[in-house]
């Protein structure tokens, strides 16, 4: 089934750690990033700025590697299918040493999902150890 969690696994007065979690019927992977605290706002705000015009894409990027950071995490939703389901693709560069390693899977979704998750799962994650998901 295809899936995407989060899990709060550390938190600082700035920062937390949290681990990504993405699985389609093709594969899976986990990523473990440090953010921002205003992250999971950003990422809320973007799956609401789609809720409401859910035929233009919408994106957002966790790090940047091009900014020295060792890891980066592009979220992409897709415009709503004439079935309505939604396709997001999960998008994780990595940099160890001296490899670069890349990932994508694309997970489908439907529109009352997202939105719970978007509005009400998120809001879940204040604690350490709470893990939330899409489907």
């Amino acid at each position: 089934m295809d899936n995407l969690s989060f899990e709060k696994i550390w938190e600082d007065v700035f920062m937390f750690e949290l681990e990504i979690s993405v699985e389609n019927k093709y594969g899976s992977f986990k990523k473990t990033c440090y953010l921002q605290k205003d992250s999971l706002v950003e990422f809320s705000k973007m799956i609401s700025d789609f809720l409401h015009l859910p035929s233009k894409s919408k994106e957002i990027k966790w790090g940047d590697i091009l900014d020295n950071e060792l890891s980066e995490c592009v979220f992409t939703i897709f415009p709503i299918d004439s079935s309505g389901h939604i396709v997001m693709k999960v998008f994780l560069v990595q940099i160890d040493d001296d490899n670069k390693n890349e990932s994508a899977l694309y997970i489908q979704t439907e529109l009352g999902l997202l939105e719970n998750f978007g509005k009400n799962e998120l809001g879940y994650l204040e604690n350490v150890g709470r893990k939330v998901s899409l489907n």
